[in-house]
């Protein structure tokens, strides 16, 4: 129940109000035009309010259609929203990363296979597309906190993933990158792979990507977890 009232409202806020805006914006331009352009000459409105019709349920249709694919095919929405729009043809199997619901969650957690080069193209943000960067710098938008970063775990280029290991995870101490070191153990622990950690925090909240890489499989995984202050 939890979930369907989630549904519902997030369909009310995405599709719902904003399909009811457009007919409302759509119905006074055309009592303006029908006031002033259609009824001195003696025109009628009937195709007008057709085609109002129609654009408003094409709109509503679009977004109702996109609500439904973020419900019940999130890891869709999640790669193009966080990770590349579009989604590399390389990449296959496109999941969620755990069983359990992700539907709401801010931040990707996905898993699918790819080869080395999408995966590297992932870690260096050189993908067609690639979102993460401008996910941050909206994040800093949003906030009226400032955008300063407090603590930065990138690349030497200080925009990239870092490819970190189990002393990585010994060595670092910072509170924010806890969950991201949590991760990262489990998963160096528990078989042969690579893991990269992309972290940016500051008073406009915390943007943390965990990414793990299994070449034997060409399996990735890229956990996300994001804390926007307002």
């Amino acid at each position: 129940m939890v979930y369907l009232a989630g549904l519902i409202l997030k369909w009310i806020a995405y599709a719902l109000i904003p399909t009811v805006l457009l007919f409302g914006v759509g119905a006074l331009v055309m009592a303006i035009l029908w006031r002033f352009v259609l009824r001195p000459r003696k025109l009628s409105s009937g195709k007008g309010w057709l085609v109002l019709a129609l654009v408003t349920l094409a709109f509503g249709g679009w977004r109702t259609w996109e609500v439904g694919q973020s419900f019940f095919h999130p890891e869709l929405q999640m790669f193009r929203q966080y990770v590349a729009e579009p989604i590399p043809k390389a990449v296959k199997g496109l999941t969620p990363a755990i069983a359990a619901p992700v539907m709401f969650h801010d931040g990707a957690y996905i898993a699918f296979e790819a080869p080395p080069e999408v995966v590297e193209g992932i870690v260096n943000h050189s993908l067609k597309g690639a979102k993460t960067g401008e996910v941050i710098r909206k994040m800093k938008g949003q906030s009226r906190r400032g955008d300063a970063d407090r603590v930065v775990i990138a690349g030497p280029d200080g925009q990239s993933y870092l490819p970190v290991d189990l002393e990585w995870v010994e060595r670092e101490k910072s509170s924010e990158s806890e969950w991201a070191r949590g991760e990262i153990a489990r998963f160096l622990k528990s078989g042969n792979g690579r893991a990269y950690v992309l972290l940016r925090s500051g008073d406009w909240g915390t943007f943390v990507s965990v990414l793990q890489y299994e070449p034997a499989q060409s399996r990735v995984v890229i956990l996300q977890h994001l804390d926007r202050a307002r």
